[in-house]
């Protein structure tokens, strides 16, 4: 089983990774903004699956397969970016479209977090090698990783609800255009970082 002081080492290094803004939770406080916290609550759901989805391959892949394969991560990196730059565009339209139009559906929550740079830095960084060398091990580290993300994902999400109730629509309209400027930077800072 993994390590206490591992364990501590690796809830709050996701933890505070989590809470930092980036794509995935623009698009959950985007969401919340938009549709109300109930409404935008599945997409907590989806964000969990692509995430173990991108943990399970990264945590493999960089283990086993692709240990010599040192241009990969760079060609991962750049699909990240031109996907983030797409959602950026997206929510760059709310502003401009009719409120119940380009909702962020299920499927591309799912994607952007399997897409999402985070989920290689969890793997690399805070996730425990050995946690990928046996069906037990892998299953508690998806156990505890779904009990972090659900309450900074309903966080955020609850964030944009918040703003919502608040909310005139003119600043809806510059959050949006704010949202969106943060996605397309996270976009070219992620591109820029394969030139680097």
């Amino acid at each position: 089983m993994i390590l206490v002081n591992s364990t501590l080492t690796m809830i709050t290094g996701i933890g505070f990774v989590l809470l930092i803004p980036g794509p995935t939770n623009t698009l959950l406080l985007v969401s919340g903004l938009k549709n109300g916290v109930f409404k935008a609550s599945p997409l907590i759901i989806a964000e969990v699956f692509g995430y173990i989805m991108a943990i399970g391959v990264w945590g493999v892949s960089l283990s086993t397969i692709l240990k010599g394969v040192y241009w990969f991560p760079e060609i991962i990196k750049a699909l990240c970016s031109f996907y983030i730059f797409y959602l950026a565009t997206k929510v760059w339209s709310y502003g401009r479209t009719s409120y119940y139009e380009h909702k962020i559906s299920f499927p591309q929550m799912v994607l952007a977090s399997a897409l999402n740079p985070k989920a290689i830095l969890f793997v690399s960084l805070f996730i425990p090698k050995y946690s990928f060398n046996s069906i037990n091990e892998f299953a508690f580290l998806i156990f505890l990783f779904i009990m972090i993300v659900i309450p900074i994902g309903f966080l955020w999400v609850s964030l944009g609800g918040i703003i919502r109730k608040q909310s005139s629509q003119n600043l809806l309209f510059i959050i949006y255009k704010v949202a969106s400027v943060i996605l397309m930077a996270f976009s070219c800072i992620l591109f820029l970082s394969l030139l680097a």
